[in-house]
């Protein structure tokens, strides 16, 4: 289990005993024996999270209401474990669900990135090649989003 992730363990269970750290930062980490402790509870604070999603290394990120906890969204952000449900191309960001294909890419970008055919044509093999790479994450983000959608269903 790499740091980061014994990091957001340890953090859970912080959380879970009521208590808010209220200052993760990395120079509030030391390591003993490999193993990294969370230091100085100076601003901790006690708090009640709502039962939060369990994350692990490779799923996409959470909404911050998913999780449960404003401090809990940003470290898990912060670490880069999860992957990103938003494309960024051409100074755009776009939300993954909606990235469905290279003509999407394409549309969205600002038309001074378009401005000779030249330009047009690099940008057109540019959002192919986006395409491709975020292809594979757009289909499984939409079935994700339509299991929870039907898990919400079906809990009404």
């Amino acid at each position: 289990m790499s740091i980061r992730v014994k990091l957001l363990d340890k953090l859970v269970k912080i959380h879970k005993t009521g208590l808010a750290h209220q200052d993760v930062s990395p120079d509030n980490v030391v390591i003993k024996d490999d193993e990294p402790l969370w230091i100085d509870f100076e601003y901790a604070l006690r708090h009640v999270c709502p039962p939060c999603l369990e994350v692990k290394p490779g799923d996409f990120m959470p909404k911050a209401d998913q999780l449960g906890c404003g401090e809990m969204c940003d470290f898990i952000h912060s670490l880069g474990i999860c992957k990103s449900t938003y494309v960024h191309f051409h100074g755009r960001t776009m939300a993954l669900e909606g990235v469905d294909s290279p003509q999407y890419l394409y549309s969205n970008v600002p038309s001074s990135h378009l401005a000779t055919a030249q330009k047009r044509e690099r940008v057109w093999r540019e959002a192919q090649e986006t395409f491709s790479e975020v292809e594979k994450d757009h289909k499984l983000f939409v079935a994700h989003l339509s299991r929870m959608k039907a898990s919400q269903t079906a809990a009404q």
